[in-house]
């Protein structure tokens, strides 16, 4: 029955995009916007069997709608629609700042400082030094740019190979109920890799987008203000939740509208900001589990938005070489991430024997998953860099694609393999 939903709700898209709109554009967007959430929404419960991530189906319902396969996307409405880039950045610090647990990384951090460290370290370096001397063959778009162009796009995709969100990785060890010093290790190291990243990327966004006319401290001054802006917006929804609660999704839809407009006014950073004001809720207040919830609610809509409309604006003939480049980059970044456990492991001799088997045997497996911040950085190149932004974003979002494919899968077979994790009777 689905199927033919989704056929019917094809036949309409194709039946609107025909009619003559010219007096009435704003109609066409509003019919294109229903049937894509709608169609993309089918499209991800008629292929639920194959296991595959809701983003992944969506980005691929876009892709089937957009200019190079059934062309029922007009350009200029799939513009227009562009601003949910900015409500989608949002969503993902909020949900990402609101799962660090300030008492899970005091009891974690001894044991995973070395390796996390490590990892980071590694794989920036690999990747780095990767984009510096072979990034004209890894990404031609980039062929003949200044040399400090390349530094930056060379940062950029260092970064890219370190993150690691870990929504996925809590989402698996929840449905496998995995209890042991592998899991535990594991989450730490993701959890507190988090905690530098979320700190490093803004930063570093900072840094490189940042006019030369911007002093250090003007920077710095930024930084400040997007944790005061953090820590005062979660004030704000801690208290709305205790004195009102009500449309608590929709609350929190009008409150980003107003962190992204304000912007221009306080100069904070989106990103930091967002972040801040998740961490403050899980740590400082006793709201964190209605928060939690309600932004995942939230984020349900604006992934259906976001990542069908990324599929519609995919260059495909970028992913004909692109995919092959992701490939090698993910490879490299896979060999250091296993090298960064392998090195602390073997050298710490108090590890359990069997934790440390399962360690450099099965821990890659978790680090392989790129969603979360990657797609925060792909967001957020496409507006620093305008004349390759979205040639490097539908770089990044193919190995996010990728690893959305394999990742979790892997990691879920792992923890089987560990016996920390059993599967669904």
């Amino acid at each position: 029955m689905r199927i033919l939903y989704l056929i019917f709700i094809l036949a309409l898209m194709y039946f609107s995009k025909n009619l003559n709109w010219q007096n009435n554009t704003g109609m066409e967007m509003s019919l294109f916007f229903g049937f894509m959430i709608i169609g993309s929404f089918y499209f991800s419960k008629l292929l639920s069997k194959t296991n595959l991530p809701k983003v992944t189906l969506y980005t691929i319902f876009g892709i089937i709608i957009g200019p190079f396969v059934l062309k029922m996307s007009a350009p200029e409405i799939v513009s227009s629609l562009k601003f949910i880039d900015k409500f989608t950045l949002i969503v993902i610090a909020f949900m990402a700042g609101s799962e660090l647990d300030l008492i899970f990384m005091k009891k974690e951090i001894k044991q995973v400082i070395s390796i996390t460290f490590l990892q980071i370290f590694l794989i920036f370096t690999a990747v780095f030094l990767t984009i510096l001397f072979f990034g004209q063959h890894l990404l031609p778009f980039i062929k003949n740019m200044p040399k400090l162009f390349v530094i930056k796009i060379a940062v950029i995709m260092g970064l890219v190979g370190i993150a690691k969100s870990p929504l996925t990785t809590i989402a698996v060890i929840d449905e496998t109920n995995a209890k042991g010093p592998f899991t535990e290790i594991l989450l730490g190291i993701v959890i507190i890799k988090d905690v530098i990243m979320l700190l490093l990327f803004p930063i570093t966004f900072m840094l490189i987008g940042t006019n030369s006319s911007q002093s250090p401290a003007f920077i710095f001054l930024e930084i400040f203000v997007s944790f005061i802006s953090g820590i005062l917006l979660g004030i704000i929804i801690k208290y709305y939740i205790k004195k009102v609660n009500l449309f608590l999704p929709l609350f929190l839809f009008i409150i980003s509208f107003f962190v992204i407009e304000f912007k221009g006014i306080f100069h904070y950073d989106l990103l930091l900001t967002a972040i801040v004001t998740g961490f403050y809720i899980k740590n400082y207040t006793d709201v964190s589990v209605v928060f939690s919830k309600n932004i995942k609610s939230l984020a349900f809509f604006v992934f259906i938005i976001f990542f069908t409309i990324n599929g519609i604006s995919l260059d495909l003939p970028i992913l004909k070489y692109g995919w092959l480049t992701a490939i090698i980059l993910l490879t490299i970044i896979l060999v250091f991430n296993q090298l960064g456990i392998y090195i602390p492991v073997k050298f710490n001799r108090k590890k359990d024997p069997k934790t440390a088997y399962n360690l450099i045997n099965y821990a890659w497996t978790a680090f392989i998953n790129k969603s979360g911040l990657s797609i925060a950085i792909a967001i957020m190149v496409e507006s620093f860099f305008p004349s390759i932004g979205v040639q490097l974003k539908t770089m990044i979002i193919t190995m996010v694609i990728i690893t959305d494919f394999i990742g979790p899968a892997l990691f879920k077979w792992a923890i089987i393999r560990t016996g920390e994790g059993k599967l669904e009777e």
